[in-house]
C-alpha cells in the first residue's frame, strides 16, 4: 500500500519555499539599495566585493581538501 509523500515532505516543502521567498526579497532589497545609493558602477563594485569575500572564505574553509588531494596526485 503506497500512502504517498506524507504530510511532512509537504510541509518541509512549503517551509522551503517560503524562506526562498523570504531570501528573494532581502536580495533584492540588497540589490536596489545599492544601485540607489551608488549607482550602477557602485552596485558592481559592491557586490563584486561581496563574490571576492564569499570565495575567500569558501577557499579558506576547504584548503585542507585542496592540500589532501594535491598531496596525493
Amino acid at each position: 500500500m503506497d500512502e504517498g509523500l506524507g504530510a511532512r515532505f509537504w510541509f518541509k516543502l512549503i517551509g522551503i519555499v517560503i524562506l526562498g521567498g523570504i531570501a528573494a526579497i532581502l536580495l533584492l532589497l540588497l540589490v536596489t539599495s545599492a544601485w540607489y545609493r551608488w549607482g550602477a558602477i557602485g552596485a558592481i563594485i559592491f557586490f563584486s566585493l561581496l563574490a571576492l569575500l564569499w570565495g575567500w572564505i569558501y577557499d579558506k574553509r576547504h584548503q585542507k581538501e585542496y592540500e589532501r588531494l594535491q598531496g596525493e596526485a
